[in-house]
């Protein structure tokens, strides 16, 4: 409980990261008074400068806490972001960083995203400390920053840093709940369109051409045409939202006229489309989709060569078959603690699991936390949902390596 207080006391916000320090010293103190080992890595300036152009200027860590022998052929690994989102308004039970506990409820920012479990899979390491003789395998725990922002700087950075040998089954411990496993998530393709058009004085509209307009047009027939289409795809695979299971496209998250005026005619326009991809698609084929539906727009309203399509970012879906072997673990391993079965679903949001997926590790997400809370005002999570993670977390090595 100590921990998880202080850990939440610390505005790890990113991409500021002016605090990300506090939060590797707390680890330090701890991992020193509880006998552990452990290692800090630096994220190098020159590859924060080229793969993270949005992080702050304060420097990454990346704190990792080791148990047993590295030389091990077998290697279970855990994972969990010590960044958190803003504060933010509308807090009544404490401030955000200014934690509180009340009954089994520990309020503040960051308890469910997810210092909760940087807690849980701690307590799994101080468990498994004790009785490495028992294990054949080596186990370590990243704590990483950066989550919030695409994880470049934290989980991509360690995985890039790993030689030939990698994990030999990864675990993040994002809040999931005790009752679902994420084995994926949803990947995303964020787009700028961008329309030209002349511009003129207000008081002489007809010397000029609106782009706001033309934007307003093209816009309609996506949402009435490319984004309705999209609603008739299914994934065969179950997700952590009813109605998740399809792909989506929202248009407008943001949309304006460049150095606009009142008094002026838009020459510029521009909205964005976030685009996410069901794990059945690949990201090649949603982007070519999406120019040709932009570009059949805009030969509708005979706007050919004033449109253009700019591709922000692209995230690959993760993904793992149902029942693969940590699922099957961590389903065995919290029916014997009493709990209910876990389900193996997708995650509509993105993860850091698409790392791991990248270099072919059977890697799922698993962990406590409370829904809906997360990023939002009294963020909470439940305390003896930190202690059932890590008992699960401290059995899975004996059940997926055996006992010896």
């Amino acid at each position: 409980m100590e921990l998880l207080l202080n850990l939440v006391s610390v505005d790890s916000t990113s991409p500021d990261g002016s605090k990300y320090k506090e939060i590797i010293d707390i680890l330090k103190e701890f991992y020193s008074d509880a006998g552990l080992s452990y290692e800090v890595l630096t994220v190098p300036e020159d590859y924060k400068k080229k793969h993270c152009p949005q992080a702050g200027n304060s420097p990454r860590y990346i704190f990792r806490g080791l148990v047993g022998d590295k030389k091990s052929s077998e290697w279970l690994h855990f994972n969990g972001h010590y960044d958190v989102v803003p504060g933010g308004p509308g807090w009544t039970v404490t401030e955000p960083f200014k934690p509180v506990v009340i009954d089994d409820k520990v309020y503040g920012r960051g308890t469910t995203d997810m210092k909760g479990g940087l807690v849980s899979m701690t307590l799994a390491l101080m468990s498994l400390s004790k009785h490495e003789e028992k294990i054949d395998a080596f186990i370590d725990a990243v704590y990483v920053p950066d989550e919030e922002i695409g994880g470049a700087c934290g989980t991509g950075f360690f995985v890039d840093s790993l030689s030939d040998k990698l994990p030999t089954y990864a675990i993040i411990t994002e809040p999931s709940t005790l009752r679902n496993i994420y084995i994926g998530h949803k990947g995303g393709l964020w787009a700028k369109v961008k329309i030209r058009g002349r511009t003129a004085h207000a008081s002489t509209p007809w010397l000029g051409e609106n782009a706001f307009v033309y934007g307003v047009k093209i816009a309609h027939w996506l949402v009435e045409n490319y984004v309705r289409a999209l609603s008739s795809r299914k994934s065969k695979y179950m997700y952590d939202e009813p109605n998740g299971n399809t792909p989506t496209a929202m248009i407008g998250g943001e949309a304006g006229v460049p150095n606009g005026k009142s008094n002026q005619v838009p020459g510029e326009f521009y909205f964005t489309i976030d685009r996410r991809i069901i794990v059945e698609e690949k990201p090649e084929d949603v982007e070519n989709e999406l120019r040709q539906a932009v570009n059949e727009a805009a030969r509708l309203y005979g706007l050919d060569g004033k449109v253009d399509v700019e591709i922000v970012s692209i995230v690959k879906p993760a993904f793992v078959p149902p029942n693969n072997v940590v699922s099957r673990s961590i389903k065995k391993t919290a029916t014997s603690l009493g709990l209910q079965e876990p389900v193996d679903v997708v995650c509509v949001g993105g993860l850091d699991l698409r790392y791991y997926s990248a270099k072919g590790i059977v890697a799922v997400s698993y962990g406590p936390g409370v829904p809906g809370v997360a990023h939002a005002p009294d963020e909470y999570i439940l305390f003896s949902d930190i202690v059932k993670a890590s008992e699960i977390y401290a059995n899975l090595p004996f059940s997926l390596f055996g006992k010896h």
